[in-house]
């Protein structure tokens, strides 16, 4: 029986592979924040569970002991919290992973699967896509510079201590109904009213309250369930690669289960890209609302190449946007999809 550690098991990823594990027949030590309120998700699942930060490097050591595989998908993510410092933030999720690295290689651990993200790369300006796992790291908020960071540290360390590690960069994962709010009027004007702020970024725009950003926004307020597919001056939707957890899950699978990687590092995300204006509408039509175009004079077209994780890992995504937002529409329907959402 592999005996396996999982940090972020309470997550939208953790525990969706804390259950798949189990299933397998695997005795799985979880990982967890005292007083986590998502902790719930694993009172059903046969698992052991140890409470200790991240950031406690002799908590690190004492649940590592007796560990065959370690899957690391615990961070701190996205933006750094209220009342936390960015040194705080880095030593959370970088120091983090290098204590348990550490304490991985003095206890003989065999595996380490680390979940990174695309974060790690340029995702708002890159003009060369399919984004490739060699394409540039240049990360645009503190999430992504931890995750460069902490993946330089690991393949490090694998390569000192001869520990197999298999770095994973999921894209945009998203669980049981996200991916309707993500094409939603709230998501879209988060992220364009954050990004636009951004002199770097590809669709900057001084004056926020200006076209187009300003006007998604009004709108957006006045009916939430208004969704919009943005244009750039081609004419052309955006394009976007989303994955589904389910395929994280399968990903974090393979990674485990591989014997002929020493380290490496693969972009995960689903089968395939797809634009906003395929998506939105789609969705618009399951759940009968309805939806605005926005024609801007930027484009943004992000997408991964995921042909060496199908090469070497064997990865097989299944779940393009278009079965995602079924399969959305079916939980939210109250149907049992086999999946356990981000919040509980």
């Amino acid at each position: 029986m592999d005996r396996i550690l999982t940090t972020g098991a309470t997550g939208r990823l953790g525990a969706n592979v804390a259950s798949a594990l189990t299933e397998r027949g695997c005795h799985v030590r979880c990982l967890v924040m005292p007083q986590d309120p998502q902790r719930k998700k694993l009172d059903d699942m046969d698992v052991e569970i140890v409470e200790a930060d991240l950031a406690d490097a002799e908590k690190a050591q004492d649940a590592v002991k007796g560990i065959r595989k370690v899957v690391h998908m615990a961070a701190i993510m996205d933006e750094v919290p209220e009342g936390m410092s960015n040194v705080d933030y880095f030593d959370v999720n970088t120091r983090g992973t290098f204590a348990l690295m550490d304490a991985a290689h003095k206890h003989g651990v065999e595996k380490f699967v680390y979940t990174s993200s695309t974060a790690v790369y340029d995702v708002l300006t890159a003009k060369d896509v399919p984004v490739r796992e060699d394409s540039p790291l240049l990360p645009h908020a503190e999430y992504g510079v931890t995750k460069v960071a902490a993946e330089a540290a690991l393949m490090s360390m694998s390569f000192m201590h001869d520990l197999p590690l298999v770095i994973l960069r999921p894209s945009y994962i998203m669980a049981c109904d996200e991916v309707l709010n993500a094409l939603g009027a709230p998501w879209n004007t988060v992220f364009g009213l954050k990004s636009a702020r951004e002199p770097w970024c590809g669709f900057h725009v001084p004056d926020l309250k200006g076209e187009p950003w300003g006007e998604i926004e009004r709108k957006a307020a006045e009916n939430p369930e208004l969704s919009f597919i943005p244009y750039g001056p081609n004419g052309k939707a955006w394009h976007w690669h989303v994955t589904d957890v389910r395929d994280v899950v399968h990903a974090v699978m393979l990674g485990l289960e591989t014997d002929e990687i020493q380290r490496d590092i693969f972009n995960i995300a689903g089968p395939r890209p797809t634009d906003f204006e395929e998506a939105v509408r789609y969705k618009c039509r399951n759940l009968r609302t309805s939806y605005e175009e926005v024609h801007t004079e930027v484009t943004w077209r992000l997408e991964f190449d995921i042909t060496k994780a199908r090469d070497l890992l064997g990865y097989a995504p299944e779940y393009d946007v278009i079965r995602m937002i079924d399969d959305a529409v079916e939980f939210r329907s109250g149907k049992d999809i086999g999946v356990i959402p981000a919040l509980v």
